[in-house]
């Protein structure tokens, strides 16, 4: 009994292999391909974001919006990011529900400025809740509003958890460490610290 158990088991895993080894039909562009893993639709990731975005940006972006009263938080449900921002898929390439919000409603933003939160709320996508700025005025506008905590706020510790993965996600090549040093009211080496893991994990 236990030969014919093994055998079974033997058996099986040849029968997976050939389905493997099956070609299959893409469905967008009709091509023969080999899958690489179990069944799929799609010969790529081209076709399969192809094929995805055969509906337009702006259609995929309201079936995430949860729109509620013109001066209220219109909360993102779908897909989010550590820091709770919403995105969504644009030709294979994760963007910010927040900027496709500002593009569909007040048009494309300029190179450098990002999409800012008046409201203070990382998933709203109100355009009404939206301006334009750069990361430094961006960063800036949190630090004075204490959604990152600095300076005397910080008897024990200069810097918080939340506040490494802030600096960590910051473009260094437009705001220097010593900027956001003073802003934050620490020493450039604590910035230095933070980006490199010596003291934060």
């Amino acid at each position: 009994m236990s030969f014919q158990a093994k055998g079974q088991r033997r058996s099986s895993t040849i029968c997976s292999v050939e389905i493997l080894q099956e070609k299959l039909k893409c469905e967008w562009c009709g091509l023969d391909y080999l899958p690489t893993r179990f069944p799929q639709k799609y010969c790529s990731r081209r076709c399969y974001f192809e094929w995805r975005e055969r509906i337009s940006v702006e259609e995929r972006f309201w079936k995430y919006v949860d729109v509620r009263g013109p001066g209220e938080c219109w909360p993102w449900t779908g897909t989010k990011d550590r820091n709770g921002y919403g995105r969504l898929y644009v030709h294979g390439i994760p963007e910010l529900a927040s900027r496709i919000s500002f593009r569909i409603h007040k048009g494309p933003l300029p190179e450098g400025l990002e999409a800012c939160h008046s409201c203070d709320n990382p998933p709203c996508v109100n355009p009404t809740h939206l301006f334009q700025g750069t990361h430094k005025q961006n960063f800036t506008d949190a630090v004075t509003k204490n959604r990152i905590r600095h300076g005397e706020n910080h008897p024990f510790s200069k810097l918080t958890q939340d506040t490494v993965r802030v600096i960590r996600s910051m473009p260094f090549e437009i705001i220097s460490q010593r900027e956001v040093a003073e802003l934050l009211g620490c020493s450039e080496s604590t910035i230095s610290e933070a980006r490199s893991g010596k003291n934060w994990k």
